[in-house]
């Protein structure tokens, strides 16, 4: 399961998408996804914090691995940080960007998305990447 990130940059995003309901994010304050677009299979997760839900590319700049330890498992054990269960790097939420770790300086590949009507929606035209 999973995409190369090469493969992903190359394919368009696609119109508008609904991802999830807002209170999927309650239990766990992060979800992992996988949609398809254009046939290829793309992981992606939701991560939510105070100020608000985040979407990224499930895709670690360093190795290119997965981040999740165990599905909807992203987050630091004081939920401050996005954590790569490959080698611990540590992320910002709102922005992806590692202040700790093999790739410092580096950030994930962020995607725009809309609360709309409690739903996370994936905004197509406004993710170019």
């Amino acid at each position: 399961m999973g995409v190369s990130v090469l493969t992903f940059l190359k394919t368009p995003i696609m119109p508008n998408k609904k991802l999830c309901s807002t209170s999927e994010l309650d239990r766990t304050d992060a979800k992992s996804l996988s949609i398809e677009i254009d046939g290829v299979i793309t992981d992606l997760f939701l991560v939510r914090n105070n100020a608000g839900i985040y979407c990224y590319i499930d895709h670690c700049p360093h190795l290119g691995s997965p981040l999740a330890w165990q599905p909807d498992q992203y987050l630091d054990s004081d939920k401050k940080h996005i954590v790569c269960a490959t080698h611990a790097a540590l992320f910002k939420i709102d922005s992806g960007y590692c202040v700790a770790g093999p790739c410092v300086d580096q950030s994930l590949t962020q995607l725009t998305i809309a609360i709309i009507d409690n739903e996370v929606v994936l905004l197509g035209d406004k993710n170019e990447i």
